[in-house]
């Protein structure tokens, strides 16, 4: 294993963290930090449909490891589909009026970058 191995391993391992340590949390506090935070209603749908995103964007990372999705034949779709939620979910991430807004957006993008370099070892293999 040579130095981009371990720069890939680096970045793989500080994306699953990112995303380990955001979502949880994020899902612990959302009925307490969205629901009765002085936003209007407009921001509080983005910041749950960001949540959402977010929580689908995770299970899709799973998922690419399943025999079945992480095929050849479905990893390029399985990265549309990736940055498609990763679109969705970092504007919504700026709807959030708190610190939260933050987690949100890392945990996003931590999907983001565990789903294409996923795709990009499963195809080089």
């Amino acid at each position: 294993m040579g130095i981009a191995g371990v720069g890939l391993f680096v970045v793989l391992a500080g994306s699953v963290l990112g995303v380990l340590t955001s979502l949880p949390y994020l899902l612990a506090v959302w009925n307490s930090s969205i629901r009765t935070a002085p936003i209007s209603g407009l921001r509080r749908a983005a910041a749950n449909l960001g949540l959402v995103a977010l929580t689908a964007q995770a299970l899709h990372c799973m998922a690419i490891w399943t025999p079945l999705l992480g095929s050849p034949r479905f990893l390029l779709a399985n990265l549309a589909i990736e940055g498609a939620l990763l679109l969705t979910a970092i504007p919504c991430a700026f709807a959030w009026s708190s610190k939260l807004r933050w987690r949100l957006g890392i945990g996003s993008v931590s999907c983001g970058f565990i789903a294409f370099y996923m795709t990009i070892i499963l195809l080089v293999q």
